[in-house]
């Protein structure tokens, strides 16, 4: 079995990175996967934002 310890430490360094250099390429929601994208004229944020929505749905969630 292979040891976490030197993989933990090469995938922290990722979350050691500003907020700055996200921003360069995130939309305001900070989604970091993919989108999606309904119709041809969306813009990013209104896909991560569909994205969200479609994956809401599918869970059939009810109140209570």
């Amino acid at each position: 079995m292979a040891k976490l310890r030197p993989y933990y430490e090469e995938s922290q360094s990722a979350y050691d990175i500003s907020d700055d250099f996200f921003a360069l390429f995130l939309d305001p929601t900070w989604v970091y996967t993919c989108a999606y994208f309904e119709r041809d004229d969306m813009t990013l944020e209104e896909a991560q934002l569909a994205k969200v929505d479609l994956a809401l749905d599918k869970l059939n969630l009810e109140p209570g």
